[in-house]
C-alpha cells in the first residue's frame, strides 16, 4: 500500500467520512429528504463515524476534516469548503496544538484541501459518462492522492511511480467497501445477519484492494 500510494486507504481520514456521508445524503435525496432533514442526516452520520470508531483523537481529526470535505462538495461550493476547512484547522490547532507538529494531521488537511479544489469538479465531469456515485467513488481518492503526494514524498523519501494509476483503478472499490463496512459495524451490534451479508461484500471490496496494492508493488520501478 505504501509503494503503490494507497496508504490512505488504510488509515482513519476525512475522505472515508466524506464518502460516507455523500451515500448517506444521496439515499435519503432519493426518499424525498430536504433542507434541514438532510442537515440532520448529515449530523447522525457524523455521530455515527465517530462512535463506530471509538472517539480518538484521530477520528475527531477526520471528522472534522470530513465535514470540510463535504461541503466542498456539495453543501456550499470551493469557496465555503475551504473556509471551514480553515476554521476546522484553527478550533484542532487551538484544542492540541501539538498536532501542528504531525504527520497525519498535515495529511488529513492536504488531502481535504484537494477533495475541497478538485473533487466536485472532477465529479461533475465524470458525470456526464458515469453514474454520479461512482463517479464520486473515483474522484475523491484520486483527488486526496494527488494533493498528499507531495508531502508523502517528503515524508517517506520515495515518489510511486504507480500512485495515480493505482488510484484510479482502486477508487470504484473504495466508496462501496467504504460504505458496506460502514453499515456492517452498525448493524452488528443490532442485527447479526444482514451485518454478516454486509460484512462479506465488503470483505470482496477489501480483497480486491489489497490484491491492486501487490500488483502494483510488483511492476518495476513501481516507486
Amino acid at each position: 500500500f505504501r509503494v503503490t500510494g494507497l496508504a490512505h486507504l488504510a488509515a482513519v481520514s476525512g475522505a472515508n467520512l466524506t464518502l460516507l456521508l455523500a451515500s448517506l445524503l444521496w439515499l435519503a435525496a432519493r426518499i424525498g429528504l430536504q433542507g434541514w432533514w438532510l442537515r440532520g442526516v448529515a449530523v447522525l452520520g457524523v455521530a455515527g463515524f465517530v462512535a463506530l470508531c471509538h472517539g480518538e483523537p484521530s477520528v475527531l481529526r477526520a471528522a472534522a476534516m470530513g465535514c470540510a470535505g463535504l461541503a466542498g462538495l456539495g453543501l456550499g461550493g470551493r469557496q465555503k469548503g475551504l473556509r471551514q476547512l480553515s476554521w476546522a484547522v484553527v478550533a484542532l490547532l487551538l484544542v492540541d496544538p501539538w498536532l501542528s507538529a504531525t504527520a497525519g494531521f498535515a495529511l488529513s488537511v492536504v488531502a481535504t484541501a484537494g477533495i475541497i479544489c478538485w473533487g466536485r469538479h472532477w465529479t461533475e465531469a465524470l458525470s456526464g459518462w458515469l453514474p454520479r456515485p461512482l463517479a464520486e467513488a473515483v474522484a475523491i481518492p484520486v483527488a486526496a492522492q494527488l494533493a498528499t503526494a507531495p508531502l508523502v514524498a517528503g515524508l517517506s523519501g520515495q515518489v510511486s511511480v504507480v500512485g495515480i494509476f493505482a488510484n484510479l483503478v482502486a477508487g470504484p472499490l473504495v466508496g462501496p467497501t467504504t460504505v458496506l463496512g460502514f453499515g456492517c459495524a452498525a448493524f452488528a451490534a443490532v442485527w447479526p445477519a444482514p451485518a454478516a451479508v454486509l460484512g462479506w461484500l465488503a470483505g470482496w471490496g477489501a480483497q480486491a484492494l489489497c490484491w491492486i496494492a501487490h500488483l502494483g508493488a510488483l511492476l518495476p520501478s513501481a516507486a
